[in-house]
């Protein structure tokens, strides 16, 4: 995970979201082709009743992963409670329409419950506490969005299952 303020306060934020019970989900940035003004591991966090906390691109597709999770919040009948977008521009044609940078993004945006959200929490509290944590995320597949974690020796969660 990387340390920022911006990723401070998102985990802050998520921590205490996750505490609460509240329906969340999370876009995370697991993948970056070029350029990106963010490194792999910035993440937003999205509830249920609209908040939105942290940043993936600097502003370029927060609006789209909203809608996504604002999807995936609303139809919970969905099979899946996880999808890998994929967002992108060249260098070139980046400079002509005044983006700062260009490159293709790849953006994890998946639901928090279950084992998922205890996992994410354990992992977000020891990185929060300046302890060292691991986390393996599925980013797609039938069981996309599941994590299996390390912390202090200990194996937390299973990458099977998403619940």
């Amino acid at each position: 995970m990387i340390d920022s303020a911006v990723v401070s306060a998102t985990q802050e934020v998520a921590i205490t979201w996750l505490a609460q019970d509240r329906r969340v989900v999370q876009g995370l940035l697991v993948e970056v082709e070029g350029s990106a003004p963010l490194p792999v591991g910035a993440m937003m966090v999205i509830d249920d009743e609209g908040n939105i906390e942290g940043s993936i691109t600097g502003g370029c597709v927060e609006g789209a992963v909203v809608s996504e999770a604002e999807d995936l919040l609303q139809n919970q009948s969905s099979p899946s409670r996880a999808k890998l977008l994929r967002y992108g521009i060249s260098d070139e044609l980046a400079g002509t329409v005044g983006l700062m940078c260009g490159g293709i993004v790849h953006i994890l945006v998946s639901e928090l419950s279950g084992e998922v959200a205890a996992v994410e929490r354990a992992v977000l509290e020891e990185h929060a506490a300046g302890r060292p944590a691991a986390v393996a995320t599925m980013i797609d597949g039938p069981t996309a969005g599941a994590r299996l974690a390390v912390i202090e020796d200990e194996i937390v969660g299973s990458l099977r299952s998403t619940d």
